[in-house]
């Protein structure tokens, strides 16, 4: 049983003014669970843990329309911005195209994930970076998604089938840029434990190629390791 406007606003005011607005936007609770799943009574709960719904709710037309207080929707207080929301704009494009989950498991299985945390600018450079190495390992994915129909629907400047020219996944280690140290798995956490394992894979084989080649022949090239360490010898001793 619902309680009466104003008993529910004695009781939790907030989520009383939010209530107010989807009815007053005469949003559907069909459209309000669709881009919004986790919305609920704890409304500051949901604002911390989901901002992404929290953008979608205020980007739907109806609620733009309105152009509703921040401050008396919790998102700010009197003369402070709006909370600052994860954004990227790739993801943003995948996300509004449509495309469903299912969908992504056939075209794209190891499209990275985001992982947002309190520091979300962050969150957005780790998650650019990750993006970039799916974009090279798995460039037939990449390409496959942004040449799938509900992406290319909303790309106004598509012209045609784009063809990625990238390393294929088990030579995309001679492009990758590992740092000095080697890298450990922990490291690696994209929210797609498959991608993961690959990056850990390819930034690994490129360590050991830049950082310690020795040990780069003895584990990746052993046939040619007799001839490398020959070469290094008459490098070392000065001979061409």
């Amino acid at each position: 049983m619902w309680l009466s406007v104003n008993a529910f606003a004695a009781e939790n005011p907030q989520y009383s003014t939010w209530k107010s607005l989807i009815s007053f936007s005469k949003l559907t609770p069909e459209i309000v669970k669709k881009n919004c799943p986790h919305f609920n009574e704890n409304v500051q709960s949901w604002i911390a843990n989901y901002p992404s719904e929290v953008k979608a709710f205020l980007n739907l037309p109806a609620i733009k329309k309105l152009n509703p207080s921040l401050v008396d929707l919790g998102l700010k207080k009197e003369g402070e911005e709006a909370p600052r929301t994860f954004g990227n704009p790739f993801l943003k494009w995948v996300n509004g195209s449509g495309i469903s989950s299912a969908e992504m498991k056939t075209v794209a299985p190891h499209f990275p994930n985001p992982k947002i945390t309190a520091d979300i600018s962050a969150s957005e450079k780790q998650y650019e970076a990750v993006l970039a190495d799916w974009m090279i390992i798995y460039a037939n994915e990449y390409e496959r998604l942004i040449n799938h129909p509900k992406l290319v629907k909303s790309n106004k400047y598509y012209s045609g089938y784009q063809k990625i020219n990238s390393p294929v996944a088990d030579s995309s280690w001679k492009v990758l840029a590992p740092g000095k140290v080697q890298p450990v798995k922990d490291q690696f956490d994209s929210g797609n434990e498959a991608l993961d394992a690959k990056r850990f894979e390819q930034y690994t084989r490129a360590w050991y190629f830049r950082y310690n080649k020795v040990e780069y022949f003895r584990i990746y090239d052993p046939k040619n390791a007799e001839n490398y360490m020959k070469e290094l010898e008459r490098e070392n001793n000065g001979e061409k």
